[in-house]
C-alpha cells in the first residue's frame, strides 16, 4: 500500500504508454493509501491480494498463474529485485559523480528488498570517489537473510564485504512508526527544511544520527545519503506522525 516501486511503476508506465497492473498486499476493507491512489489515478490497474496469499509471492505456482493469467506481461518481482535492476543505477550515478571532488567515506540509503542497496554498489565500483566507501543499509522490514542472500548473489565478494546491513531501526516493521521516529522527524524536517517519509528515509535518518551519536560513525566522516523519495504517501500519515510526536512514549 505504500510501495515507492508500484508508484514509479505507474509513472513510467504513463509516461511511456505502457499498460501497468500492480499486485497490492492488504487487508479486505483496508482504505486505499494515497499512494494506492495516484498509481490508480496514474493509470495502473490493482489487483489486492490478502496478506497470508502474498507471502506466496515467489513460488513458482503464483508466478506460472501469473504468466498463465497475464501471458504477454513482464512480471516484476516485488521492489524490482532481481539483477536486470542492476543496470538501471548507473544514471544516478552519473549524475551523482560530478558533483564529488572527494572521497565518500559512507554511502547510506534505506533498504526495503536490497536492489537500491546492491545496484549503488554495483554502480559505483568504477568511481573515484567509492573506491573505499564503506555502504550501510538501514532495513525498513526485518527481512536480513533475503536482503544479503541477493547482495551476495548479484555483487563480487570483495564489494559485499564493504557492505553493513542495520535492521534494528524498523520502529516495529514495514510503514510502522513510533513516538521515537515521529519526533526526530519533525525536529528533521524543521532544522534541515528537508521532508522525509516514515517509511523509509525518516528511519535512515534517525539511524545515521544514532550511529553518530555511538561512535559507530565518526563526526568527521564524509556521508552521502540516498533520498529514496515516497513523498506522495507523506501527507496522509502526516496527522499520525504530529499526534505521536506529542506523546511522551518512547
Amino acid at each position: 500500500m505504500h510501495s515507492n516501486h508500484l508508484h514509479a511503476l505507474a509513472y513510467a508506465g504513463q509516461t511511456l504508454d505502457i499498460p501497468t497492473i500492480g499486485i497490492v498486499r492488504c487487508y479486505n476493507h483496508q482504505p486505499e493509501s494515497q499512494t494506492v491512489k495516484d498509481i490508480q489515478r496514474m493509470g495502473m490497474a490493482i489487483i489486492k491480494w490478502h496478506p497470508e496469499r502474498y507471502q506466496s509471492k515467489h513460488t513458482n505456482e503464483t508466478r506460472n498463474r501469473l504468466h498463465q493469467a497475464f501471458p504477454d506481461a513482464l512480471i516484476i518481482p516485488e521492489g524490482g529485485a532481481e539483477y536486470s535492476a542492476m543496470a538501471g543505477f548507473s544514471h544516478l550515478f552519473n549524475q551523482i559523480a560530478p558533483t564529488l571532488h572527494t572521497p565518500i567515506d559512507y554511502f547510506v540509503t534505506p533498504v526495503g528488498t536490497g536492489t537500491t542497496l546492491a545496484g549503488c554498489i554495483y554502480a559505483s565500483k568504477a568511481l573515484t570517489a567509492f573506491q573505499n566507501t564503506q555502504f550501510i543499509g538501514i532495513a525498513a522490514v526485518k527481512d536480513r537473510p533475503s536482503i544479503m542472500k541477493r547482495c551476495h548473489d548479484w555483487l563480487p565478494s570483495s564489494l559485499v564485504k564493504r557492505i553493513t546491513l542495520y535492521d534494528d531501526y524498523t520502529f516495529g516493521g514495514f510503514a510502522k512508526v513510533k513516538p521515537a521516529l515521529a519526533k526526530f522527524m519533525i525536529e528533521f524536517e524543521e532544522q534541515n527544511a528537508l521532508l522525509l517519509d516514515p517509511v523509509y528515509t525518516a528511519k535512515m535518518f534517525y539511524a545515521i544520527q544514532n550511529l553518530v551519536t555511538q561512535g559507530v560513525i565518526k563526526q568527521t566522516s564524509r556521508i552521502l545519503c540516498l533520498h529514496t523519495g515516497g513523498l506522495q504517501g507523506r501527507p496522509p500519515l502526516i496527522k499520525k506522525i504530529l499526534r505521536l510526536a506529542n506523546t511522551k512514549d518512547n
